[in-house]
């Protein structure tokens, strides 16, 4: 299967690969990309954002069937996003949700794990993503929030994972600061689920 999605993308998708691993290429010779560095935040967000991140090759179909479950038989949406999903969207900036716009980010993300290392993906995406108002990347989350890399404790990087569920506003209300403990919590206990080093990527020399 990932032969015949590399093929495709070959064929019809090769500009917008191209100009993806060009981009990320660069994001790995950033400032961000060494800011972004930190174990605890390539823990807490494998555990809360894509467990299986380890078991597959840029698209989780076994995510994928459980969300389309979920959504006919419980009418519930349910996100199936892997990290390298996840990466394409920032640096493409397509977000709509069609089924066109998922089958090429599908085929870009197989693409991107061919040819990257699973933990430079990780590291990109948080050296990148939305974390919240004046939270563009993580060196500006560092920033805002007063945090530092060298630092960091677990709950603080489980909590700057959790604004990629519910990025922080300007002046974010009471409910919003207790949604991000409480999805900060949940991560750290789904770390505990996954407890070694081993089982999350980390200092692991296959990613």
């Amino acid at each position: 299967m990932r032969t015949l999605i590399s093929l495709i993308g070959k064929i019809f998708l090769r500009d917008e690969i191209y100009s993806t691993k060009k981009a990320i290429t660069e994001i790995i010779h950033s400032k961000n990309y060494l800011m972004a560095q930190n174990e605890l935040l390539l823990s807490a967000l494998i555990a809360g954002e894509d467990r299986r991140y380890l078991k597959h090759a840029g698209y989780d179909p076994i995510a994928i069937v459980r969300a389309i479950r979920n959504k006919i038989l419980h009418n519930r949406t349910e996100g199936a996003s892997t990290i390298e999903q996840q990466l394409t969207r920032t640096i493409t900036g397509k977000y709509e949700r069609t089924a066109t716009r998922k089958i090429k980010e599908i085929i870009i993300s197989c693409a991107l794990s061919a040819t990257f290392k699973k933990q430079e993906i990780a590291y990109c995406y948080i050296s990148t993503a939305y974390y919240g108002w004046g939270m563009n990347n993580i060196q500006q989350a560092y920033s805002r929030l007063k945090l530092n890399n060298s630092s960091l404790t677990q709950l603080q990087a489980a909590k700057l994972i959790a604004r990629l569920r519910y990025p922080e506003p300007q002046k974010p209300q009471k409910s919003r600061k207790q949604k991000i403990l409480l999805r900060a919590r949940y991560i750290m206990d789904l770390q505990k689920n996954h407890s070694t080093k081993e089982d999350l990527g980390i200092n692991n020399a296959a990613i």
